[in-house]
């Protein structure tokens, strides 16, 4: 044990801040933010700093900043006082050994002590990680007051001051008809200048998703390129008595690109047309040079809506998934899904959604496996209440 980088004393202190405005979110309105600052001090004198944030408290996440700084008080600082703080994966034993859970309080104990590490070592913490990737990175910027002219003048201010060039929507909050129009307003408003993406907040369902995503989105054709560090995917053990087993694994490298293209056709009022494709050039374990498992080359999706009124809507789909492939053999062919899907806003709290999953009712396995990979056709029935 080296005494120099011994845990002296841990501390963790509530701050609320006043946000610039109110930030409207799907579950309410918040004016504070109120996160943890943990600091801890080692032996030699060296101190550094951590921090955990939960936007809303508990209700956005399990965590809230009173749990949080009690976690670290009574627990995580005890277990931690007089222990190598040099030796970061015992000190996170440790910590889950005296308190299950609480990934944010622990996180911030974490980087308040690999804070003072690096301090005591007199180097920039990113070194003591590993290496810088980058010098910087783009942040985005959220907006979040609810009124179009609000949310415009504020983007308008920050690209002319070239803070930000992404924007986040924060929606959700609304009907999704109305959290459309919103957001479509504010993306004629920046007119191709800014790059916008949204945030339902986990107020939007599976067909709710399905349904009004792709109005947010304008015929065009997107190019991707990713490359990913320890990606967990599935690798194959071998076939067995005519069996394909596989198991989940760390790939340390990995990268996907390809060509993803949108197309969307108004026909009068009540029907829309909506069709996008995605061709995967590349899905490839770098470490190996093999294929990634279950990534098909091309996959597509088409959908025809109906909207008669405001209050009902329907959607009959097709999803296309090309032959995906592994590393030895074809584990799936490719084939298409058909969905019928109907919502009906009862009043402007109440939605009900109902629908047919695989209508043709087409059973798929994989090659030499014993399970449906898809199961048959089946039924769905949900409601949705905003308060």
């Amino acid at each position: 044990m080296q005494d120099r980088f011994l845990i002296e004393r841990i501390e963790a202190r509530i701050l609320d801040i006043p946000t610039i405005r109110p930030h409207k979110l799907s579950f309410g309105s918040i004016s504070r933010q109120s996160p943890v600052i943990v600091q801890l001090w080692l032996r030699n004198g060296a101190t550094g700093f951590g921090e955990a944030a939960t936007i809303g408290g508990p209700s956005w996440n399990e965590e809230s900043p009173e749990s949080i700084h009690h976690a670290i008080t009574n627990h995580l600082a005890p277990s931690l006082i007089g222990q190598d703080g040099a030796r970061f994966e015992a000190c996170l034993s440790r910590m889950d050994l005296a308190c299950k859970g609480n990934a944010f309080a622990k996180s911030a104990v974490e980087i308040a002590l690999m804070d003072a590490v690096a301090r005591s070592l007199q180097l920039p913490l990113w070194q003591l990680l590993g290496g810088k990737q980058r010098d910087s990175l783009p942040l985005a910027w959220t907006l979040a007051s609810g009124d179009i002219e609000r949310d415009l003048a504020e983007a308008h201010l920050r690209l002319e001051q070239k803070r930000h060039r992404i924007f986040k929507m924060k929606i959700g909050a609304r009907t999704p008809e109305a959290d459309v129009a919103h957001v479509s307003e504010i993306a004629r408003g920046l007119q191709g200048r800014a790059t916008l993406t949204v945030d339902v907040n986990q107020a939007w369902d599976g067909a709710t998703a399905r349904r009004f995503l792709p109005q947010l989105i304008d015929a065009g054709v997107t190019y991707f390129h990713t490359d990913f560090r320890n990606k967990i995917e599935y690798a194959p053990l071998g076939r067995f008595n005519g069996i394909w087993w596989t198991r989940m694994s760390n790939v340390q490298r990995a990268r996907t690109s390809g060509m993803e293209g949108n197309l969307n056709v108004r026909f009068g009022e009540q029907w829309r047309w909506r069709t996008s494709a995605t061709w995967m050039k590349e899905a490839r374990n770098l470490t190996t040079g093999r294929n990634l498992i279950d990534t098909p080359e091309f996959s597509g999706y088409s959908s025809l809506d109906w909207t008669p009124s405001t209050v009902f809507s329907s959607s009959l789909s097709a999803q296309y998934t090309g032959k995906q492939t592994g590393t030895a053999t074809t584990f799936l062919k490719a084939y298409t899904l058909y969905d019928l899907t109907a919502a009906w806003n009862v009043n402007e709290v109440l939605t009900l959604r109902g629908g047919i999953s695989n209508l043709a009712d087409k059973k798929l396995y994989a090659e030499g496996s014993t399970d449906y990979f898809v199961g048959g056709r089946s039924y769905f029935l949900s409601m949705t209440a905003r308060f």
